[in-house]
């Protein structure tokens, strides 16, 4: 059986808002129209947004176009100006050149290498290509190219300081030579000899027994002259006051060095402290002064009772005169020749 409820009670506790069927359906139907109608709205609203983005983007590409036109119209124009203003510019031509250069050294030959001619355009002119020719020459240390406008350019070279000669006999390489000899500058790099003059021919010599040297005067293992030129400017500074410089050192072998002075003293110094070693002779020195002898050899590689010797000075003999009888027999024979006469 089915049972229907007439009172109002009921259907108000079915239906908690008071609303019919019919209202709520019509309510649905509102609700998905202002649904649809609010998608619609949203998708023309998505559409006038990438329509804007659309737009202002070419508006910016139109923009950067209209940059880089005006940029090259610029650099093109910059370039025309530079070309006809500058670089074809009569005035910009090179009409003097002023050179710093060691006593020595040619100025036609550095202009030379340099590859300077008269009349050749400013900016034509590779300073940083230029600066590497000039440094290629023997004795160069430190090469400056500038520019001075309008038609003026500066050269100015270092010359290197050579200190002494190297020699090793096994390898044909020999001092106070053109043809074969090396210079060794103060930091120990070599320099090929070109031009003998008198400050050269008075370097010490350091000696080894073999070495290799390259075209460009790069040693394989310096280590050994590198402490031969350690031990002359070591000596020069400690020995000042004795008036004493090292004519040659023999670097033969890597534990040991010798030493040959102006005054034909002969000393052994081993590579480890040669400070020390020199101080040493200092005081060997002072000590034979006061005894008025003159040393011969100092064997330093020994850190106490060091071996010396010294030169023994001449004994006078005394010399027998014998009369000198061709003489009077030639007087003889020139008397009997008058007397015929």
């Amino acid at each position: 059986m089915i049972f229907r409820s007439s009172s109002s009670k009921g259907r108000k506790a079915a239906d908690p808002f008071g609303l019919s069927r019919r209202q709520v359906v019509e309510s649905l139907h509102s609700m998905h129209q202002l649904e649809a109608r609010t998608d619609g709205e949203n998708r023309i609203e998505g559409r006038k947004k990438r329509k804007l983005r659309s737009s202002r983007w070419g508006l910016r590409v139109l923009r950067m176009t209209a940059v880089v036109v005006s940029l090259a119209s610029l650099t093109a124009f910059g370039n025309w100006v530079y070309k006809r203003a500058i670089f074809d510019n009569p005035d910009f031509q090179l009409k003097q050149v002023e050179l710093a250069i060691p006593e020595g050294f040619l100025g036609t030959r550095v202009l030379e290498v340099a590859g300077v001619e008269q009349g050749m355009k400013m900016m034509s002119i590779d300073l940083e290509e230029m600066r590497d020719r000039l440094a290629a020459i023997p004795l160069v240390s430190r090469v400056e190219v500038s520019r001075e406008f309008p038609d003026k350019l500066i050269i100015v070279i270092e010359e290197a300081r050579p200190v002494a000669w190297l020699a090793c006999p096994a390898k044909g390489i020999e001092p106070f030579s053109v043809e074969s000899g090396w210079l060794i500058e103060e930091h120990g790099f070599l320099i090929r000899c070109e031009t003998m003059n008198s400050r050269f021919s008075s370097l010490p010599v350091i000696k080894v027994r073999d070495v290799y040297v390259s075209d460009s005067g790069e040693m394989l293992d310096p280590k050994v002259v590198n402490a031969a030129l350690e031990l002359m400017n070591l000596s020069q500074v400690t020995l000042k006051g004795e008036g004493l410089e090292i004519v040659e050192v023999e670097a033969h072998n890597a534990y040991s060095m010798r030493a040959r002075y102006s005054n034909r003293m002969e000393v052994v110094f081993g590579l480890k402290d040669p400070e020390q070693a020199l101080k040493d002779l200092s005081v060997i020195l002072a000590r034979t002064r006061a005894d008025g002898r003159l040393l011969a050899t100092v064997n330093l590689r020994v850190r106490r009772n060091i071996p010396v010797t010294f030169y023994e000075p001449p004994v006078a003999k005394p010399v027998e005169m014998e009369e000198d009888g061709g003489a009077a027999d030639e007087e003889k024979t020139s008397k009997k020749k008058v007397s015929k006469g």
